[in-house]
């Protein structure tokens, strides 16, 4: 169940979430790491993800840079 500020997002992280950040120019993206190696980047309104990249080990954090439009994940694997 949901209340009126919360929503489930379609095709969500297989394991725990180690970090969530919206981009700073606009709510509309979301940026999520997990431990199931992956990090996603959704599309709120549209409740769609918009990319995944998947790493070799958990990805602790996630980061947007460059005014928003690129993102830095921190897996375990030490590869950025």
């Amino acid at each position: 169940m949901t209340g009126s500020n919360e929503f489930n997002l379609n095709q969500p992280p297989e394991d725990g979430i180690s970090s969530v950040k919206f981009s700073p120019n606009t709510s509309q993206f979301l940026l999520v790491s997990s431990w199931d190696t992956s990090v996603r980047l959704y599309d709120v309104p549209a409740n769609s993800m918009r990319l995944k990249y998947q790493h070799t080990g958990a990805v602790l954090d996630c980061a947007f840079y460059v005014g928003g439009l690129s993102f830095c994940p921190c897996p375990l694997t030490e590869l950025v």
